[in-house]
């Protein structure tokens, strides 16, 4: 469980919800009242999903009435949101003062104005910090932009790595399907040259072999679906993870793409062949 301290204007700047209770108030957080607001996972974990307004929890071996219990907000980057126990940051430095990490999370009210907000802050920082003019500043300012580009930034890199390992994963399979599809055609060299003999066309052979490589991929494709869906509730707890149905339609399509191109050339040379040739073949 972590511990996050905070004022009364932090429902705010957060958009929490709750499914009972409430946050604390700005009087609470002036008086170091020793209250606190559960996140959902802590509800479950130490209510078993109960009620848990009015219940006493121990953090620390200090005990603080639960005042308000939030509704599940789910998971960032592995971190889970949940699993989180909000008390008044003056409580806080009083009970945990030899551990502070202090963040302050500030909601401009214009997001046309937040550049000028920003060197608001910062000279209002360097003030309460004591910095000196020309001295470099001692604490960081983050954007909410500025964080999300890093995290899309992020994304596209492993988006990036993801496409190059399913493209070289698709290359090598392909080159195995081909193999696998020449060999099939090699040991039934004499099947082909009797059907030719019996009058089957050249298209024939040829949409019979691409058939097969097809329903091979499809196959592969469907197993790597079903590990996929296996995988995907464990993948969800560290990064957001669903497949969705237009996901389960372009994996599929790729994978019939992939048997007709490996399958095209093995089908060729067995719809090439010639029959007196073919049947002489032992």
């Amino acid at each position: 469980v972590f511990m996050d301290g905070g004022s009364a204007e932090h429902q705010a700047v957060n958009g929490y919800t709750f499914s009972e209770g409430r946050f604390f108030d700005a009087n609470e957080v002036n008086g170091s009242r020793p209250v606190c607001v559960l996140g959902y996972d802590a509800v479950h974990s130490l209510f078993k999903g109960d009620n848990a307004v009015g219940k006493k929890v121990k953090l620390n071996d200090i005990t603080y009435e639960v005042i308000g219990a939030m509704e599940k907000r789910g998971t960032f980057m592995g971190f889970s949101m949940d699993n989180t126990v909000y008390v008044p940051v003056t409580r806080m430095l009083s009970d945990f003062a030899n551990r502070p990490n202090v963040s302050i999370l500030v909601k401009a009210p214009d997001m046309k104005n937040i550049d000028e907000m920003t060197e608001e802050i910062r000279g209002l920082m360097r003030k309460v910090r004591h910095l000196q003019p020309g001295e470099e500043d001692d604490f960081a300012i983050n954007k909410q932009g500025s964080l999300i580009d890093t995290f899309n930034k992020v994304n596209r890199i492993i988006s990036s790595c993801g496409l190059f390992i399913t493209g070289l994963s698709l290359f090598v399979g392909g080159i195995g399907i081909m193999n696998i599809m020449f060999v099939s055609v090699a040991e039934r060299t004499k099947e082909i040259g009797l059907r030719k003999a019996l009058g089957a066309r050249r298209r024939t052979i040829l949409l019979q072999f691409m058939l097969e490589a097809l329903l091979i991929c499809l196959f592969g494709g469907i197993i790597g679906l079903l590990i996929a869906f296996a995988f995907q509730p464990i993948v969800s707890i560290y990064i957001p993870a669903s497949i969705s149905l237009k996901t389960v339609v372009i994996a599929l399509l790729i994978a019939a793409a992939t048997g007709v191109i490996s399958g095209y050339i093995p089908a060729r040379r067995a719809a090439e062949m010639d029959p007196v040739d073919s049947l002489r073949n032992e």
